[in-house]
């Protein structure tokens, strides 16, 4: 997206742990995404000769487990993950920036659905994460070749 970005990941027990760092505690995950974030401020600003400030907002992280909404059926419930992973893939259409998913080349959507082979999405975790059968994603045009 031109003005913010979604990254759904999963966090280990031993990354979410709480840890001292100088003055304040934080846990490793997130203290982790802030020295990510502000390293590549720092880069960009000395690339465009700038200082300040790259994003508006503090990030914001979300625990996905434990919360639920909706039903697929009356025997599978969706998950709060599954809505997110797919609100991720939707935003760029929702904000008009592209007419389909597919059609965003920054999105993981095309790795998931096979139009593109990238390192960094995980099949598997993702359908351990969302709880859904392989066969529910294939019949949604999702390539699930976990080779």
């Amino acid at each position: 997206m031109p003005n913010h970005f979604h990254l759904l990941i999963h966090a280990n027990e031993k990354s979410i742990k709480l840890k001292k760092f100088g003055n304040k505690t934080a846990n490793i995950f997130s203290e982790n995404l802030r020295i990510l974030l502000s390293s590549y401020t720092r880069a960009i600003n000395k690339q465009e000769n700038r200082t300040g400030s790259l994003f508006q907002q503090n990030t914001h992280i979300k625990p996905l487990n434990d919360i639920f909404y909706g039903k697929i059926s009356d025997t599978n419930s969706l998950s709060y993950a599954y809505y997110c992973f797919h609100y991720i893939h939707n935003n760029p259409v929702e904000a008009g920036l592209v007419i389909k998913k597919n059609d965003w080349i920054y999105s993981s959507y095309r790795d998931y659905i096979g139009v593109r082979n990238g390192t960094i999405v995980n099949k598997e975790m993702a359908l351990k994460i969302i709880d859904l059968e392989e066969k529910y994603y294939k019949a949604n045009g999702f390539n699930w070749d976990l080779k």
